[in-house]
């Protein structure tokens, strides 16, 4: 039972680490279309 607990922590550190790099490029996309608007 203790493997599903682990497994299941896993699955959420890693879902809470894509939303963490998703925002990371969303942030870098902005970043970068309001450098090529100057």
């Amino acid at each position: 039972a203790t493997g599903n607990v682990e497994m299941y922590q896993t699955t959420v550190r890693d879902q809470e680490c894509l939303e963490i790099v998703e925002v990371s490029l969303r942030i870098n996309k902005e970043n970068n279309e309001r450098i090529f608007s100057i």
